[in-house]
């Protein structure tokens, strides 16, 4: 069965097939769609609220959805969305503060090289990790920023060009305090094999999420948001 109380919410519905039977690559072009489904999806509607918040009361929902950066949020919805079943991505998210860190625990647990690590391999599909939040007054502050960059933040890859050895354009959907977003960067990988990604900030690869190795539940299907780029869902 896939339905719980809360999930799926009303906006969101089952495919009528199940991630856990597919292949890798099979697995990679769906979450790829299921990506580029949520592209443009803002703040102020339900939706947005639903895949990053779903089981939490409205009031909650609406005041999250104002007051925070999604970036890992979306990366968590991402993975109910594929059809990934794990108490950490369960209501209620409200009092919580690790959305981080809870989508590298589920890759973790999710065993068998879901995890990628530091300066992981990822191709479009998967999703990855980047930076990491340094607080003001941690010893060695500067030093950790040198080595990783900050802050952190998370999204799902679309896409991988390769320019050269050291350079490619990673496409990626972005979460953060607008609607969701498609953005470009590009990579580059040093010669000590670090991956470093540059946008308004540079940031290095603190790890990748795996989606063939992602574990998914063999009762849940896997979900996009109802209707064609979804008018009214407010």
């Amino acid at each position: 069965m896939d339905q719980k109380p809360w999930w799926p919410p009303p906006n969101i519905e089952p495919q009528g097939q199940y991630l856990a039977d597919m292949s890798g690559e099979h697995r990679r072009t769906t979450s790829i769609q299921i990506a580029r489904s949520l592209e443009g999806i803002a703040p102020s509607t339900q939706l947005y609220r639903d895949v990053c918040y779903p089981g939490d009361t409205l009031e909650h929902q609406t005041l999250l959805a104002k007051a925070q950066t999604v970036c890992s949020l979306l990366v968590g919805g991402w993975m109910r969305l594929l059809g990934c079943a794990h108490p950490l991505l369960d209501p209620e998210y409200w009092g919580r503060t690790d959305a981080h860190s809870r989508i590298e625990q589920v890759a973790r647990d999710s065993g068998d090289g879901c995890w990628g690590g530091h300066d992981g391999e990822f191709v479009g599909g998967d999703a990855i990790m980047i930076g990491t939040d340094v607080p003001r007054d941690a010893p060695g502050r500067s030093k950790i920023i040198a080595q990783w960059g900050t802050p952190g933040h998370a999204a799902i890859v679309l896409n991988v060009k390769v320019q050269d050895d050291q350079t490619m354009l990673v496409t990626t959907l972005d979460g953060g305090r607008s609607p969701f977003t498609v953005k470009t960067r590009t990579m580059t990988v040093d010669s000590r094999g670090r991956k470093w990604l540059h946008g308004w900030t540079t940031r290095r690869v603190w790890g990748s999420i795996r989606v063939d190795k992602l574990k998914i539940d063999p009762d849940r299907q896997w979900y996009l948001p109802k209707g064609p780029k979804y008018p009214g869902l407010t």
